[in-house]
C-alpha cells in the first residue's frame, strides 16, 4: 500500500494542517514487453489495478489551489528574469535546416499497444465541518481546523477496462509521411454498476463550493491584466512577433486522436432518506460516445448513441413513479472547428445534432413526492457564482496572444433537434382530467451568428387529448415557425432587401372540443 503525500507543498501548507485525503491501490501489475527492428518498434503493456481507494476530504481544495500558488508565482518570477534579459540574435550559423528524407527514414516507425484493467475501486467522501477565520491574501496563512465527522459516503467506481494504441509512420512521433499522420486510439469501457448517493454527500460539496466562491474573491483583488515586459528588446522580438512567426510556419506535424466509450447498463440513485422514503434514479441501458480530434485542422467532434436513458422519481412504498421521463434510441453529434481565413480572422463553428423519441409521465397526485425531493437535493445543492469565474481561470490559463490586434472572430452556431415522436402524459387527478401530448417529426432548427440569427420550428402532427371530467382535444397538422433577426450592419449591406425581422406561421386546419361534466363549451374548425 502506498499513499501521496503532500511534503512537496510543506512551504504553501502548514505542519498543522490535517488531512484525511490519500490514495491507495494495493494490487498493481504491469507486464512489458518491446522488440525493434531497423523500420518499425513496438511495445506491449498489460496492467491490472485492484483494491483502488480513494479517501477524499474537502481539504482537498486547499491543496489544489496550493498548486495553482505555486504555478503563479513561478510565473511571475519567470516574468521578472525574463524583463532583466538582453536581447539575443540568433547567429546564421546555428540555425538548423529541415531534416532530409534521409535523417527521417532513419527513424523508425514506433507502435505502442496498451491493455489496462481497473477493477474493485472505491471513492470514499468525508464530510467535515471547518472552522477557521477567513482566507488572506498571505499564503503562509492558510490554516484551519477539520473535525472529522462519522459521514462517509461511499461511491463504487465500476470496472473499467481501456485499450491504448499508438502509431507513428517513419520519421518520428508526428511526423507527417506520404501524409499518414501518427494516430492515438484509445477504447475504454464502463462495466455494468450501481451506485446510492445519500443526503449526507450534500455538506462535502456544499464545503468545497465555498472555499471555490472564498478563492474567486480573492482572485479578484490581483491584478489580472496579462502584459510582456519588453525592455531591452528590439520590437522584432517581442512575444508577439515571435507567435506571428511560429503561427506563419507550415505545419510538419500532427496527431488524430480517437477516443471511445462504452458504458454498459447502469443505475445511479439519489435517496432523500432518512428524511422521506423518496428516490430518483438514473438508468441506462447501453450507450457509448466517440471523440475525434485534428489538431492541424482545428477540428474536434464528439458523436455518440445511448438506448434507454429513463430517470424516474417516486416513493418508496410505491411501484409506480410519481414523474419520469424516458429518451429511447437518442443519437447525437457535437463539432467544434476553428479555421483561420483569408485575412486572418479566426472563425469559429460550433454544430449540434441531437435525434431521439422522448416519453414520460407527471401524476399531480404525488405532488408532495416532487417537493420533498426538491427541498432534500435541489434546493440544497450549491451553486458557484460565475461573477468572480474569469479571474480565477486567468491565473492558471493566460490569453494565448493578449496583444492580438486581429479582428474580432466570428462564432456560428448551429442546432438541430429532431425528434421522432413524443408520448407525454400528465394526471391532474381523478376529479380533473388526464391529459395526452403527441408529436410526430418534430424537427427544430437554431442558427446564429454575429450578422443574423435565425430559428425554426416545424412539427407533423400535434395532438392533445383530456380525459375525465374536463375532456376535449386540439389537433394541429403541419405546424411550422420560423423567424429571422438581421443586425444593424446586415441591414446597412443588404439595405434594399434586407429586413430587422422576420416572422412566419403556418398550419393546416386547426381542430379543437372542449367539454366539461358533458356540456360542450367549445367548438372550432
Amino acid at each position: 500500500m502506498s499513499r501521496f503525500r503532500q511534503s512537496d507543498l510543506s512551504d504553501f501548507i502548514p505542519d498543522n494542517h490535517t488531512t484525511q485525503n490519500c490514495l491507495c491501490y494495493p494490487e498493481l501489475k504491469i507486464h512489458l514487453r518491446s522488440d525493434a527492428t531497423q523500420e518499425k518498434r513496438r511495445t506491449w503493456v498489460t496492467g491490472n489495478v485492484s483494491g483502488f481507494i480513494l479517501d477524499l476530504n474537502s481539504s482537498i481544495s486547499d491543496y489544489v489551489f496550493s498548486l495553482i500558488d505555486v504555478y503563479r508565482q513561478g510565473r511571475e518570477r519567470m516574468e521578472r528574469l525574463a524583463s532583466k534579459g538582453t536581447n539575443f540574435q540568433e547567429p546564421e550559423s546555428s540555425r538548423t535546416d529541415p531534416p532530409t528524407d534521409d535523417y527521417l527514414n532513419a527513424v523508425p516507425a514506433l507502435n505502442v499497444f496498451a491493455a489496462l484493467v481497473f477493477d474493485n475501486g472505491q471513492i470514499r467522501i468525508r464530510s467535515s465541518t471547518r472552522q477557521s477565520p477567513p482566507m488572506s491574501d498571505s499564503l503562509s496563512e492558510c490554516k484551519g481546523d477539520y473535525e472529522s465527522t462519522t459521514d462517509i459516503e461511499t461511491i463504487k467506481l465500476p470496472v473499467l477496462s481501456a485499450w491504448i494504441e499508438y502509431r507513428t509512420s517513419a520519421g518520428g512521433p508526428g511526423i507527417l509521411r506520404s501524409g499518414a499522420p501518427s494516430v492515438l486510439i484509445f477504447k475504454s469501457k464502463i462495466h455494468s454498476s450501481q451506485n446510492t448517493l445519500n443526503p449526507s454527500l450534500l455538506p462535502f460539496v456544499a464545503d468545497i463550493t465555498d472555499q471555490v466562491q472564498s478563492r474567486m474573491r480573492k482572485s479578484t483583488t490581483r491584478q489580472g491584466t496579462w502584459t510582456y515586459p519588453v525592455t531591452g528588446r528590439n520590437c522584432d522580438d517581442s512575444p508577439r512577433s515571435i507567435t506571428s512567426r511560429l503561427d506563419n510556419r507550415p505545419a510538419t506535424s500532427s496527431l488524430q486522436i480517437n477516443f471511445s466509450l462504452r458504458i454498459d447498463k447502469s443505475t445511479l440513485e439519489l435517496t432523500c432518506q432518512p428524511d422521506v422514503n423518496v428516490a430518483a434514479a438514473i438508468r441506462w441501458d447501453s450507450g457509448g460516445f466517440v471523440v475525434s480530434i485534428s489538431p492541424g485542422a482545428h477540428k474536434v467532434t464528439f458523436s455518440g448513441s445511448v438506448d434507454g436513458l429513463s430517470v424516474g422519481l417516486k416513493h418508496g412504498f410505491l411501484s409506480e413513479d410519481c414523474m419520469n421521463l424516458a429518451a429511447r434510441n437518442l443519437a447525437f453529434s457535437l463539432a467544434f472547428s476553428k479555421l483561420e481565413d483569408n485575412r486572418r480572422n479566426l472563425n469559429s463553428s460550433i454544430s449540434l445534432l441531437v435525434s431521439t423519441d422522448i416519453t414520460g409521465g407527471v401524476r399531480f397526485s404525488r405532488l408532495q413526492d416532487i417537493l420533498c425531493f426538491k427541498a432534500v437535493w435541489l434546493d440544497r445543492i450549491p451553486v458557484i457564482a460565475t461573477q468572480h469565474l474569469q479571474g480565477e481561470l486567468s491565473d492558471v490559463a493566460p490569453p494565448l496572444h493578449p496583444h492580438d490586434s486581429r479582428s474580432t472572430q466570428e462564432c456560428i452556431a448551429a442546432i438541430v433537434v429532431h425528434i421522432r415522436r413524443t408520448d407525454v402524459t400528465v394526471d391532474l387527478g381523478q376529479s380533473i382530467c388526464v391529459v395526452t401530448l403527441n408529436l410526430k417529426e418534430l424537427l427544430a432548427r437554431t442558427r446564429t451568428s454575429d450578422s443574423f440569427s435565425g430559428v425554426s420550428l416545424s412539427v407533423a402532427d400535434i395532438s392533445i387529448v383530456a380525459r375525465g371530467n374536463i375532456s376535449g382535444y386540439i389537433i394541429v397538422p403541419n405546424f411550422i415557425f420560423q423567424t429571422i433577426r438581421r443586425s444593424e450592419e446586415a441591414l446597412t449591406q443588404y439595405s434594399s432587401i434586407a429586413r430587422l425581422l422576420e416572422l412566419t406561421m403556418t398550419s393546416g386546419a386547426l381542430e379543437a372540443e372542449l367539454e366539461s361534466e358533458q356540456q360542450r363549451l367549445l367548438i372550432y374548425r
